[in-house]
């Protein structure tokens, strides 16, 4: 090996080696600030409020990132036909973005693709390329670096570039879009996971993670569509009829938050009609009546309160098959004497009123 890539080889472990410190000393310093703050709370909040800037470890690991920032410079100076500048590259523009440099890391990512295209690295810089124009919501770069990204053959980058790439249709408001992607990757991910992958740094773990995102995040999709039914069958297909309640449930929370109460009440009552005696249906059947208040239809709201009395009384059906959970029937019986007082005190209201 040449003396003087020899030389930079070494120059580039001890660079790697002083950022890995950093990053140690730097998640150490937090942890300590952290304790320093749960114990200031817990002796309530007396003297002043520790800070992280008073951290030892918070200036050793700066000292430490400083001396690798040079020491990535010094290769890229010394030694320009060093065979892994690539990497050299990489790791700085990486070790700058981190650092909150992000205009100079961006830079260095730019030259690793301009300069090595071919790279193992280029795919990687075009994802954090995305991910930057996405955080600065410029999309239309942000699409063309993800799908840049996802022409590599990496599963861990293929995977997470076309996540993003839905992300990035729905906040362009092209929601069936979105949904497409969503299930792509729900699709590979589960693929990934049913064979080995040849990419080690996209770990099992990793892939469950980027499945569950997808599977939540696309909710989201599903209620801008107003996809009842397309939800309640994709999710049950997917992840079987028990687990798709999670996400169903969700799609009729965004619905009440979004104010779209229509859809809200037929999802809430889909849910109950499914899932007649799931922990949640007594709170479930508050929501549909809270939502029949909200759009003014006082008969379905008395109907409704009525229909909750008869089906989560102590000696309902829903109560009996609920006789283990102790603190569910309490908040469900709580409820309904708290709706059936409301009811008769409407009806109260109304007798005088007559009268008058």
């Amino acid at each position: 090996v040449p003396e003087g890539e020899q030389k930079a080889e070494l120059v580039f472990r001890l660079s790697e080696m002083f950022w890995g410190k950093s990053k140690f000393l730097h998640l150490k310093a937090m942890r300590q600030w952290d304790e320093q703050l749960d114990a200031w709370h817990e002796a309530g909040e007396k003297g002043a409020q520790p800070k992280l800037e008073e951290i030892a470890e918070l200036d050793q690991a700066d000292l430490f990132k400083r001396e690798a920032l040079k020491l990535y410079d010094q290769i890229l100076e010394k030694y320009p036909n060093y065979p892994r500048k690539d990497e050299v590259l990489y790791n700085l523009g990486s070790s700058l973005y981190e650092s909150g440099d992000k205009q100079k890391g961006v830079e260095h990512y730019w030259k690793l693709i301009k300069q090595f295209p071919d790279s193992a690295f280029a795919p990687d810089a075009w994802l954090q390329l995305g991910e930057h124009f996405f955080n600065a919501n410029k999309l239309t770069q942000a699409i063309k670096a993800y799908q840049k990204a996802a022409e590599t053959k990496k599963p861990r980058i293929f995977s997470y570039a076309q996540y993003k790439l839905a992300w990035c249709d729905y906040n362009l408001q092209d929601y069936e879009k979105a949904l497409e992607k969503f299930r792509d990757v729900i699709a590979y991910s589960k693929q990934q996971l049913a064979t080995k992958s040849t990419d080690g740094n996209f770990e099992a773990r990793d892939k469950i993670q980027l499945l569950d995102e997808a599977l939540s995040d696309m909710v989201r999709a599903y209620s801008h569509l107003d996809a009842i039914e397309g939800a309640v069958e994709f999710y049950t297909a997917e992840v079987g009829k028990e687990k798709a309640y999670r996400y169903l449930r969700k799609l009729a929370k965004l619905y009440n938050s979004e104010g779209k109460h229509d859809q809200e009440i037929k999802t809430y009552e889909r849910l109950n009609t499914d899932y007649p005696y799931a922990p949640e249906a007594p709170e479930n059947h508050t929501y549909i009546m809270n939502a029949y208040a909200q759009l003014g239809k006082s008969k379905e709201v008395r109907r409704e309160v009525r229909r909750m009395i008869d089906l989560y009384s102590p000696n309902g059906v829903w109560a009996q098959k609920n006789a283990g959970n102790k603190d569910v029937l309490e908040r469900a019986f709580e409820t309904v004497e708290q709706e059936l007082a409301n009811l008769v005190t409407e009806k109260h209201k109304e007798a005088q009123q007559t009268k008058l």
